[in-house]
């Protein structure tokens, strides 16, 4: 399967690593660098339902009692969280940050097996042309610091 397919088939959680070894120009060779590419670019919203219903649970109240205006259309979506514009009930113009806590959960869990696949590579001599049980490492830690606990 090419790694291009691979990449754009994968869970959410996947392709937030692609993202970052995307970006590692430093690290990798450029044909791993323009395969993973395409995650750059791709990241499919929430649907506004589980947004709402994310929103109206922190909130503890109905958008509409929170919001004059909210856009169902997100202005940029990651892995993690999406954006919306919205207009606050004092008219006031907010972009809100609203994080996928199921994405945040299974990128946990996912990347505790890459790190285990990782290190597995590295005790059985199998090496890439890169440092990947380095890079997983650093993501992790980044990972950690930039999931905050709440929307």
């Amino acid at each position: 399967m090419p790694l291009v397919h691979l990449n754009t088939c994968a869970a959410d959680e996947f392709i937030q690593v692609a993202q970052v070894l995307a970006s590692k120009a430093d690290m990798l060779p450029m044909q791993y660098i323009q395969a993973l590419s395409c995650v750059l670019d791709d990241c499919p919203p929430m649907s506004v339902n589980r947004v709402r219903r994310l929103l109206e649970e922190e909130f503890n109240a109905p958008l509409c009692s929170v919001f004059q205006e909210f856009s169902e259309q997100p202005i940029g979506s990651a892995t993690i969280a999406q954006v919306h514009s919205a207009i606050t009930c004092t008219g006031r113009r907010v972009a809100v940050k609203v994080q996928n806590v199921w994405n945040q959960k299974v990128m946990r869990f996912d990347m505790l097996n890459m790190l285990f696949v990782s290190k597995l590579m590295d005790r059985l001599e199998i090496f890439l042309p890169f440092d990947h049980t380095n890079i997983l490492l650093e993501y992790s830690k980044q990972v950690r610091r930039g999931i905050p606990s709440t929307i």
